[in-house]
């Protein structure tokens, strides 16, 4: 059955199930801090509210009538059945002392609802101030700042955004890779063990990593937000460059990496996977390097997850630029030899 099918009059909500949103809430610092047991004390303690609009909600599709169909067609599937069954799930959402509000889990329940009925009913719980450390309320009120530009349209336009740097981003990568298929022949010819499980790409992730890390730090310092002080100017300038690279993915990054990787990858639908992990990790280093928790804006998150959406539950667990490196190497060496 489709949404537009749907009579969403009579609808019962129950509770969310804590014990498995933990695993979105975990990705929140101050969430993780208070461990499991806490959080979910914490959250019980919450209330039902029953709202008519989303656009005070952070990290949904739900202001966007239309946005429905373009999610994960499990996920639409498993939404549709539950609305039909006449009992629907809470989506839930975290509520900061600044009156930021954050979706931590039901995306999809929420959009669908919304898209159908004009309203819908959240749990909703409160974020003690005493749980949020300096650097956790700074971020909170960055998001706020740049949810607040996002949604009022108040950014800079992209057209200020200079993305010739990922022009250099393919050589780069050939590069990486033919030094790793130059390893991989000494490693045959030295007859290592588990050789056979290796290949170009795989053994080339650091290399790769390394390659996009590189650039997307030119871009930064380029762009100007690579500053340490992060303030609405420079989430600005992050955020317009993310858009505008989502923008032009296919053509800056997916076709070029795709053609340098026919000497090493001869599986189309394998050369197009890696290219996907290139775009959302180009997608995703550029939002942290500005500050952004990708997760919590929508139109990164849906970024990342169209360019790599088998691992982009992974990606998105990237919380910060300072181990990223190390977190996408062993993404990509797991992900190259799927």
């Amino acid at each position: 059955m489709k949404l537009a099918q749907l009579i969403l009059e009579g609808l019962t909500y129950r509770v969310p199930n804590f014990d498995y949103e933990w695993e979105e809430a975990v990705r929140y610092p101050e969430f993780k801090k208070l461990g499991k047991h806490d959080w979910i004390d914490l959250a019980t303690k919450g209330r039902e509210v029953t709202i008519t609009s989303a656009k005070d909600i952070n990290n949904t599709d739900a202001n966007k009538p239309d946005s429905f169909k373009k999610l994960n067609k499990d996920k639409q599937k498993r939404t549709l059945a539950q609305i039909e069954s006449g009992t629907v799930e809470m989506p839930i959402v975290a509520k900061y002392p600044d009156g930021y509000k954050e979706l931590l889990g039901g995306n999809t329940r929420l959009t669908a609802l919304m898209a159908k009925n004009g309203k819908a009913t959240i749990w909703m719980f409160d974020v003690p101030e005493d749980i949020l450390d300096e650097s956790s309320t700074n971020a909170i009120k960055n998001q706020m700042k740049l949810s607040s530009i996002i949604l009022e349209n108040e950014f800079e336009t992209k057209d200020d955004i200079d993305l010739s740097i990922l022009g250099n981003l393919d050589d780069e990568i050939r590069r990486e890779l033919e030094k790793s298929s130059k390893e991989l022949e000494k490693l045959q010819q030295q007859n290592e063990i588990g050789i056979l499980t290796l290949s170009a790409v795989t053994l080339g992730a650091p290399g790769v990593v390394k390659a996009i890390d590189k650039l997307v730090q030119s871009i930064a310092k380029k762009n100007g937000f690579d500053l340490i002080k992060k303030d609405p100017g420079t989430l600005q300038k992050a955020y317009n460059s993310v858009v505008k690279t989502a923008e032009k993915a296919d053509s800056l990054i997916e076709k070029p990496i795709n053609f340098i990787l026919r000497p090493f990858v001869k599986d189309d639908e394998k050369r197009k996977k890696i290219a996907g992990f290139v775009k959302g990790a180009v997608l995703l280093l550029m939002a942290l390097y500005g500050g952004i928790n990708p997760s919590n804006i929508t139109d990164i998150k849906s970024a990342i997850t169209s360019a790599a959406p088998e691992v982009a539950d992974e990606l998105l667990g990237i919380e910060n630029q300072a181990n990223a490196g190390a977190k996408l190497v062993t993404i990509a060496r797991k992900y190259f030899q799927s």
